[in-house]
């Protein structure tokens, strides 16, 4: 890809193995709920609602709602729990922020620091571009060296969850990159991948098992990325 100058990542799931994490925070919800039952099941609840309204938000469009991404998050699931906000930030702050920190980098997917080296040795500029905050989780995994851009769906200036091209776009426009010039790696074809398309990026799908009846690029790991980015430069 001798066009590539600077290669965008999703982050969860596309950086780290997400699967054994969620089972990891799972437990450590179930114990606590073990433990804590009357709390336990309230802050149990309350990551389940607020994961499920934010993904009925990814098709938000600011002129149906009065209040940005960043607050719109927290108010509906406290409208729907009958809550207040500040109980809904604080839980999420707990187990979806602040909790699975301490594991990320064990569930780095394989050949992750070599490949951003490399990138980084022939001046590809990385980024990441997420729709939860990733600062905290690129520290947490050693890797925030390397990273020039980091982005979050939620920001003022995006303002929209994927597949809305807004965050590419202004990825693209810091980076003062043409479409043709950026790589966009993701862990699901249906959000990341329609994300790329509708931004007019390559996309290039990363599955731990491959997936069929998908007719785009797909890599397993990092390793993989390196042979088909670095071997056609």
């Amino acid at each position: 890809m001798p066009s590539c100058k600077a290669i965008l990542f999703d982050l969860d799931g596309t950086l780290y193995y997400q699967a054994p994490l969620r089972r990891q925070m799972l437990k450590e919800l179930l114990l606590n709920l073990l433990r804590h039952p009357i709390s336990g099941y309230q802050e149990l609840r309350i990551v389940q609602i607020f994961r499920q309204e934010r993904e009925n938000l990814r098709y938000y469009t600011p002129e149906k709602f009065s209040a940005p991404l960043e607050e719109l998050q927290y108010i509906l699931p406290a409208q729907k729990l009958k809550i207040p906000e500040e109980t809904v930030k604080k839980v999420v702050q707990k187990w979806i922020y602040d909790r699975p920190l301490k594991y990320l980098k064990d569930y780095k997917i394989s050949g992750l620091d070599e490949f951003l080296a490399a990138c980084k040795a022939r001046n590809i500029k990385i980024g990441v571009f997420s729709d939860y905050p990733a600062e905290k989780k690129l520290k947490a995994m050693k890797i925030n060296h390397f990273i020039d851009l980091a982005l979050c769906a939620t920001d003022p200036e995006i303002n929209a969850f994927k597949p809305s091209p807004k965050g590419l776009e202004v990825a693209m426009k810091k980076l003062g990159l043409t479409p043709k010039e950026l790589l966009y790696i993701g862990d699901h074809s249906e959000v990341d991948g329609l994300c790329a398309q509708k931004a007019g990026v390559t996309f290039i799908l990363i599955s731990p098992k491959p997936k069929k009846n998908i007719k785009i690029p797909q890599i397993q790991n990092y390793k993989d990325l390196a042979h088909l980015v670095f071997e056609e430069r």
